[in-house]
């Protein structure tokens, strides 16, 4: 008997140790999140206000778990302001990465006052860091979202993920900042009468950010961003919905003096007289448009005929081009609004 109460004693001598150990690591790391939560939402930002309500850390002894009740961030230059019931963020004692999921529903607010409500089956992603707390990137999953206005249904989704890496240089959002963007089935009811229908089966897009956008308001780093030469690079997209079938869209956009977009984008178009005969169908081109449009497809009914143009955005004007052939000239499309007008950035 003696040797196994001897074992007993050790055993417990151990479990007293180890508890001893951890149980001070944890709360001080438990301490550490609630604090640097509250950090976070208080840091000054330029146009970005963050609020936190009660912040109650759980997960004791291997994990940290936090639920963050009453999480809101608006951007005054925007006028958005976006709300969620509660946020559930956690991570391990000795992670670099942060996970978050946010649980219940969810609320935007625009400047006018109008709001949508937001649910969804899944909405949740990481965010990593460096040594520092420095951000190296987050992932964004979610799953059935869905948009509510006045309970009529706005839009739904049935699938999102978005990653970004950020480099380890100076901005809010650093130049070289490459972001990957997916979306799979998302339906717009008040689109039904559009051009392609209500849903959009698929839209993957590839961005870089050339030049740093130094701070989150808007007014005040786009016109600074734009002055310095800025630009969004775009690669390796996408784009189906209904007839319109867009594949290897690639290029370059920037912000003219007035603030709207410019650049060019290449975009080879699978059957591009569907697309053509759709816009023409619902209204949104002319019938003379329609002609120049349809001007040189020679369609095949025995195959499917791909072809490439060129979407050029110049002087508040998006043309369209076929590329390398001489069958149309450049043809107007629509007005491009600006992004920033140009006494709010005089403000600024």
């Amino acid at each position: 008997m003696r040797p196994v109460r001897l074992v007993t004693l050790v055993a417990i001598a151990v479990a007293v140790m180890v508890g001893g150990a951890v149980v001070p690591l944890w709360y001080g790391a438990a301490r550490t999140l609630e604090a640097g939560i509250r950090a976070w939402a208080e840091s000054p930002r330029d146009g970005v206000a963050i609020e936190v309500g009660r912040v109650a850390v759980s997960g004791f002894p291997f994990s940290l778990d936090a639920v963050v009740s009453s999480f809101a961030i608006a951007n005054a230059d925007i006028g958005v302001r976006y709300y969620a019931e509660h946020v559930r963020v956690s991570r391990g004692i000795t992670d670099d990465a942060t996970r978050f999921e946010v649980v219940g529903p969810q609320q935007v607010t625009l400047a006018s006052g109008a709001s949508f409500n937001l649910d969804a089956d899944r909405f949740d992603g990481t965010v990593s860091h460096r040594a520092g707390g420095r951000v190296a990137g987050f992932t964004l999953q979610a799953a059935g979202l869905r948009a509510r206005v006045m309970g009529v249904p706005l839009a739904e989704l049935q699938r999102l993920s978005l990653q970004v890496v950020v480099p380890e240089t100076a901005g809010a959002i650093p130049s070289g900042t490459e972001a990957a963007l997916r979306i799979d089935t998302m339906t717009i009811p008040g689109q039904r009468r559009g051009p392609f229908g209500d849903t959009l089966a698929s839209l993957v897009a590839n961005l870089e950010f050339d030049g740093a956008i130094d701070s989150l308001s808007v007014a005040r780093a786009l016109p600074a961003w734009s002055q310095a030469g800025g630009r969004l690079y775009v690669s390796d997209t996408s784009l189906i919905w209904g007839t319109l079938d867009a594949g290897r869209i690639g290029g370059a956009v920037r912000l003219d003096a007035m603030f709207r977009p410019s650049g060019r984008l290449d975009v080879t178009f699978r059957d591009p007289a569907l697309t053509f005969e759709a816009l023409a169908a619902a209204g949104w081109v002319g019938a003379p448009t329609r002609v120049e449009l349809l001007n040189g497809i020679t369609y095949d009914p025995n195959r499917v005929l791909v072809k490439p143009y060129r979407v050029s955005l110049l002087d508040g004007r998006m043309l369209l081009d076929d590329i390398d052939q001489d069958n149309t000239a450049p043809i107007p499309l629509w007005r491009v609004p600006a992004l920033l007008s140009r006494r709010a950035s005089e403000v600024r």
